[in-house]
């Protein structure tokens, strides 16, 4: 009898373990490399790492096409092994986990467009492709080249904006990681 209470313990223990780690919380979010660049006006940036909660970003409403500072709620900072590698033809780049969404000018994408459905506000989510037009603080810049680093890095994020849920990284439109 003892045997079976210490067992059936533990599979509560471990299911409750393994219901926290889908939580917002859990390792499993979405994220860019360190030096990615957050716009936090039109014309300043800061690096995402050094983005802090508090902070002022800016945010994009694309019904109203229209751009404003909002509030960063919540941050995250998670080592990823998942990583997608953008290049764009004006000569900029981002790097990040394969599941972060890109907003393009027919919706939002990824490189992991399953993963990525996990997270709040985004709707349907598009396998991201060369060429497509991602939406920029200025206009579009469409994808040149995608590739797959085989590497583990730190990788950022925010989760929460007390407004909307888009934020410019290097000048691209990307989605926050709030979960359903």
């Amino acid at each position: 009898m003892k045997r079976f209470f210490i067992t059936t313990a533990f599979i509560a223990i471990a299911t409750a373990l393994q219901a926290q780690s889908t939580d917002s919380d859990a390792q499993d979010l979405y994220c860019f490399a360190a030096n990615t660049k957050i716009l936090i006006t039109e014309t300043t940036f800061r690096n995402i790492e050094e983005i802090k909660e508090g902070d002022v970003v800016l945010t994009y409403n694309p019904e109203t096409q229209q751009t404003y500072q909002t509030k960063v709620l919540k941050i995250a900072s998670v080592p990823h092994d998942n990583i997608a590698a953008y290049t764009f033809e004006d000569g900029r780049h981002i790097t990040a986990t394969d599941d972060h969404p890109l907003l393009t000018t027919h919706g939002w994408a990824s490189s992991n467009p399953a993963k990525t459905a996990a997270y709040k506000g985004l709707g349907k989510i598009y396998t991201i492709n060369d060429y497509d037009e991602i939406i920029t603080a200025d206009g579009t810049v469409k994808i040149a080249a995608i590739s797959r680093p085989r590497q583990k890095i730190m990788t950022y994020t925010i989760v929460k904006l007390a407004e909307g849920n888009i934020f410019f990284a290097n000048g691209l439109a990307v989605g926050t990681e709030d979960t359903k």
